[in-house]
């Protein structure tokens, strides 16, 4: 049999499900199964002619015998789950080891689930439907959370001085945070709330953005409410609900004197204390209507006066400083 061999018995658009398996027999009877329901399988043998398919052509779901030739289930599970490109692909795990810390081992490698040989079909089938399920309405969720990133960008992009912010501001944070030893999924979350940050200024004028001198305290009451705008926008997203707390949070200082909430210290959370650094640094050396950029010197000075002052987090400042002696080129 060929390494990989792909199968389409319909020409109504089912999911794709990739059977990684070197049996032959059973990977045979799986595929008729999967086919007869309207499935689109490809069928491959080990690890290296699955990568290859993955690589052309992404499938939305992976059955995955633990048991193959060279590179095992467990450990192509890992590999697959470590890559960002395949990571979000569902993995159920096909094994004849049925002991408790074998699945614990296949659910640690990162499988969405765990199948024992050998298996009732009609329970295969459940188990497709159900993670192929989950999988369609994760994808829904990130097209939407997607959209508001995209509203995001527009909303940077309305006036000069502010386009690109919050992407700046995302490369920015997320430098500190990987500076500071943060987990990768801390900085993933860090750097989508500073996409989103500013979301809640769709609500406020261009001439109120533009404005070249001191803001009224009216005004600044108006411009203050964009971090309560933003989180009702978000709150509505259900995949954003962690994003919240940076779009609502990253005005605060740790003195308290911040707002909306007044937060000291402690109650504010590090990846907000981050984001809160990397967006002042960023509006310091960029043009704004009421002043000319401050040169990356002249933003590090200032941004220490304010640690001092008990705005911001030091270690956070600090981070920025060494990143900036290594390579200046990451702004």
């Amino acid at each position: 049999m060929k390494d990989c061999i792909f199968f389409e018995k319909t020409k109504v658009k089912y999911s794709k499900i990739m059977v990684v398996e070197d049996n032959p027999r059973a990977a045979k009877l799986t595929e008729a199964f999967l086919s007869a329901e309207g499935y689109q399988v490809n069928l491959c043998v080990d690890a290296a002619s699955a990568q290859t398919a993955i690589r052309r052509e992404p499938p939305d779901l992976i059955l995955l015998d633990v048991m193959l030739p060279g590179m095992d289930g467990l450990q192509f599970c890992r590999y697959l789950k470590s890559d960002h490109r395949t990571r979000s692909i569902p993995i159920l795990l096909l094994s004849a080891l049925e002991d408790i810390k074998d699945k614990v081992a296949g659910l640690d490698a990162g499988a969405e689930d765990y199948l024992c040989k050998p298996f009732d079909h009609m329970e295969l089938l459940a188990r497709v439907r159900s993670l192929l399920r989950t999988k369609k309405i994760r994808d829904e969720m990130e097209t939407i959370e997607n959209i508001f990133i995209f509203l995001a960008r527009i909303i940077d992009a309305r006036d000069a001085y502010t386009r690109g912010h919050s992407e700046r501001v995302a490369r920015v944070a997320g430098r500190i945070a990987q500076k500071m030893g943060l987990d990768e999924s801390s900085i993933a979350n860090i750097k989508k709330g500073a996409i989103v940050h500013d979301i809640g200024k769709v609500g406020l004028s261009s001439e109120l953005i533009r404005k070249p001198g001191l803001l009224t305290r009216e005004e600044y009451s108006i411009v203050q409410q964009h971090t309560l705008v933003g989180e009702k926008i978000m709150a509505s997203l259900s995949t954003a609900r962690h994003l919240l707390v940076f779009i609502r949070n990253h005005h605060e200082k740790l003195d308290g004197s911040g707002y909306p909430d007044g937060l000291k210290a402690g109650e504010i959370p590090l990846g907000v204390r981050i984001l809160s650094v990397a967006d002042v640094f960023d509006a310091l050396i960029s043009d704004r209507p009421y002043r000319k950029a401050l040169s990356i010197d002249q933003a590090i000075s200032l941004l220490w006066e304010e640690v001092h002052k008990g705005w911001w987090d030091g270690e956070a400042v600090d981070a920025l400083q060494r990143i900036i002696k290594d390579n200046q080129t990451f702004l």
